[in-house]
């Protein structure tokens, strides 16, 4: 019995965009909703009544509303990040709490100038011990 071929050369857009994604499209045939599955030469959009094959004359119009598709599901992404970026919490506050003065000085946090000037004795104070010493 002869191996069937596999058409290695037939390379098709669509497959590797559908490969783990299941994307449902209106159907050219019924209009109802279905799964749009690709294979070689043809489309497929599957219900769950029955099955409707697609010629790949066809396929130009399912290529460009799957790019827009996930062009959409991009900008939906980074609008999502956006929002969280916003409305992330400032740890900054909470962690300047619990640091010295000069350790909010040296890492630019904002401080109160009461602990500004804190900071300027102590730093006053180390320089004239060092001076002392030497």
């Amino acid at each position: 019995m002869p191996r069937p071929k596999v058409h290695e050369r037939n390379y098709n857009p669509l497959k590797p965009i559908l490969r783990h994604y299941r994307v449902y499209v209106t159907c050219p045939r019924c209009g109802s909703p279905g799964l749009l599955s690709v294979h070689m030469g043809y489309l497929a959009v599957r219900h769950s009544y029955t099955v409707h094959l697609i010629p790949a004359s066809e396929e130009k119009k399912y290529v460009g509303a799957l790019k827009a598709l996930i062009e959409a599901w991009y900008k939906e992404l980074e609008n999502i990040r956006q929002q969280l970026k916003d409305v992330e919490p400032d740890t900054s506050v909470i962690a300047a709490s619990l640091m010295s003065p000069y350790e909010r000085k040296v890492l630019g946090l904002p401080i109160s100038k009461s602990e500004a000037e804190e900071w300027a004795e102590e730093r006053e104070a180390a320089e004239a011990e060092v001076a002392e010493a030497e």
